[in-house]
């Protein structure tokens, strides 16, 4: 198996864990990543590749989603022990 096919199926775990673990639909997960929800259906059914860019730009928004989801709790938690 080649790098990019090894990169590819990672990148499909990552969506499909990120989507589990934030109820999400394609269709958010699409909007987060400016990618199309058709795009983001054939990626994960592994019907087509994403470009390195967009598969950058996916890693890099759902990381950020992340990030923004534990500042956003952390906000939250100050906030009731206050």
């Amino acid at each position: 198996m080649t790098d990019t096919a090894l990169t590819q199926i990672k990148a499909r775990e990552q969506l499909l864990a990120w989507r589990k673990r934030h109820r999400a639909t394609q269709y958010d997960a699409g909007r987060i990543c400016g990618i199309g929800r058709t795009r983001i259906s054939l990626f994960e059914n592994a019907h087509i590749l994403l470009s390195p860019a967009e598969l950058l730009r996916m890693q890099r928004s759902l990381r950020e989603a992340d990030l923004a989801e534990f500042f956003r709790l952390g906000a939250e938690l100050a906030e009731v022990s206050a």
